[in-house]
């Protein structure tokens, strides 16, 4: 269906989305806006804030929607803040990404001070060997990745990908219930898909139990 609201968006010099305003009614817009850092990655988005404005300038470009993020506190100031008192002056999400040029992020956090990155719910990311159940079967060494997610309350989620990009193992593991370890396996001539194993068969083989890598043959 058509939608028929009319949405203005100003874009930074990179040309990416800088501030959103969506028409709601004759004294009301919706706004949000993001942030980039140095090489224009987005590192904070703000929650939709419903501005209200006496006068015919609610699709200009707002410049106190935002008028500070403190360096320490990551406290925001400005329009938003006021207007999402609940959030504690974190009416944003942001990302931390891993000390590198790329995309690979460190920590997530949602609006609300909890949730923030400085908070005890906030998402971390790895790509490195830290789960050592997954590098024994699985090691670095021959071209193996780990990425990690922990969500809040310690919950890890974690997948294995090989040398070629392919996803080899799917990990859970939840507080204290046992981990769920899944594994795929891929044709060395064609490359596609030829065996899934569940975390039923893993549970029975013991496989997170051994030392040796999963496909050295010590599981035939």
């Amino acid at each position: 269906m058509y939608d028929s609201r009319v949405k203005v968006t100003y874009y930074n010099r990179m040309g990416r989305p800088k501030q959103l305003i969506v028409y709601d009614d004759p004294s009301t817009v919706r706004m949000r806006e993001l942030v980039y850092d140095e090489i224009d990655r987005p590192i904070m988005q703000t929650k939709w804030t419903k501005v209200t404005y006496k006068n015919k300038e609610y699709f200009a470009f707002n410049e106190n929607f935002i008028t500070q993020v403190h360096g320490t506190s990551h406290v925001m100031t400005g329009i938003v803040s006021k207007a999402n008192p609940s959030c504690d002056g974190f009416p944003y999400s942001r990302t931390i990404y891993a000390n590198d040029p790329t995309e690979n992020k460190q920590y997530q956090g949602l609006p609300g001070k909890d949730y923030s990155v400085l908070g005890k719910y906030k998402r971390r990311y790895a790509m490195r060997a830290e789960i050592e159940l997954l590098a024994n079967i699985y090691p670095e060494a021959e071209g193996f990745r780990q990425k990690i997610v922990e969500r809040p309350g310690g919950a890890i989620r974690a997948t294995v990908e090989d040398s070629r990009g392919n996803k080899v193992a799917k990990y859970w593991h939840v507080g204290n219930f046992e981990h769920r370890l899944t594994t795929y396996e891929y044709s060395a001539t064609y490359g596609h898909l030829i065996h899934v194993l569940p975390p039923q068969y893993h549970a029975l083989a013991q496989t997170t139990s051994r030392t040796k890598p999963f496909l050295s043959g010590a599981f035939t």
